[in-house]
């Protein structure tokens, strides 16, 4: 079976954690990240399958991070 990679951005670190520890018992990959400049820095490395973030957050929101994602799939894949 493969792993599914899945990023989980949110600026409140229960809900990383909460949701990354129900995630890796299902056979997921998981990576964190605190907001949505680092989330960007994270999808420019790396390859996920399933994107989780949250739409409201400091800075760069969830919103922006999703159009980004829409916008700019090579740099993505």
């Amino acid at each position: 079976m493969d792993t599914t990679k899945i990023p989980i951005i949110d600026d409140e670190p229960i809900i990383r954690e909460s949701i990354s520890g129900w995630l890796e018992g299902d056979n997921c990959h998981v990576r964190t990240a605190p907001g949505g400049k680092t989330c960007l820095r994270v999808l420019k490395k790396h390859r996920f399958d399933i994107l989780m973030v949250d739409i409201t957050m400091d800075g760069i929101s969830g919103i922006e991070v999703s159009v980004w994602v829409s916008s700019a799939p090579e740099e993505v894949e």
